[in-house]
């Protein structure tokens, strides 16, 4: 899991990295994404109200519209997981 955050112009404030675990499943990794989400924002010092949006990128295959990743090839077990809305 690699998070960051990054100014209107794109330019990266800080970052962190976290292993995904990929082997406990798609709810624990959901959470620690979150939680990364968090870590990242205490460790640049800015509040929740001072991010503007968030991204989402995963592998495999993904119905945009409803926010499923429907088969990651390398996530087994992650299949229609709604990765957008955890």
């Amino acid at each position: 899991i690699k998070t960051g955050i990054v100014d209107s112009l794109g330019r990266p404030l800080t970052w962190l990295s976290i292993p995904t675990d990929t082997q406990n499943g798609p709810e624990s990794a959901a959470k620690r994404m979150g939680e990364s989400v968090h870590a990242a924002i205490k460790q640049l010092g800015v509040s929740k109200s001072d991010i503007g949006g968030v991204g989402l990128g995963s592998p495999g295959t993904h119905d945009i519209p409803t926010g499923v990743l429907i088969k990651p090839n390398n996530f087994r077990g992650w299949e229609n997981f709604p990765i957008r809305d955890r």
